[in-house]
């Protein structure tokens, strides 16, 4: 159900997102550390992209906690990607009395006008609905319109879709000597 700010309460800050019990950050990976991640004042959408498995997921919950604890973002909310993107977003107001995909959108909007806001999409891997992210493409443009930062997980090269081009970080293997130092680190 969605949370509507009044006039005197405010949306509930953002906790920190769980990660994997031997998640270890590719930030500690000094060989491979991810490159252009941040997200800019002057980028609103941003994609993580890669093999499955790559650990993207668990990167953007990394990203999403850093950007926490640095005080960048006060409203984070995580979804995983639906049959399209209305239906994704729709999720997020799911039992709204209006019309789910306005709840969402007006949520988000107002979540923005309270504090930075991030949306992070995680599995956006359906290659027949890539043209969901084009220019004019609604619900795209429309959540674009929220203000909120975005953040995609993909197995898809997103660098040509509209307002993403290469603000992408494409997740490579790790190299065999971080992997083995990781997993004796681990043990």
């Amino acid at each position: 159900k969605c949370q509507y700010p009044q006039e005197e309460s405010k949306y509930p800050p953002a906790q920190a997102f769980d990660l994997p019990r031997y998640y270890v950050s590719r930030f500690q990976v000094k060989s491979n550390p991810p490159e252009n991640l941040f997200l800019t004042d002057f980028q609103q959408v941003h994609a993580f992209i890669g093999e499955s498995g790559i650990g993207k997921t668990s990167l953007a919950r990394d990203y999403a906690n850093s950007a926490l604890r640095a005080g960048k973002y006060k409203h984070i909310r995580f979804t995983s990607y639906a049959s399209s993107l209305k239906e994704t977003l729709e999720h997020l107001c799911e039992g709204e009395k209006e019309k789910p995909l306005d709840a969402s959108l007006r949520m988000l909007a107002d979540m923005q006008k309270d504090g930075n806001t991030l949306l992070i999409i995680d599995n956006y891997d359906r290659f027949d609905y890539i043209e969901e992210l084009a220019y004019g493409k609604e619900p795209y443009d429309q959540l674009c319109a929220t203000g909120c930062r975005i953040l995609i997980t993909s197995t898809l090269d997103l660098s040509q879709c509209y307002r993403i081009n290469d603000n992408v970080t494409k997740l490579q293997p790790l190299p065999l000597d971080d992997l083995v130092r990781i997993f004796f680190n681990v043990l």
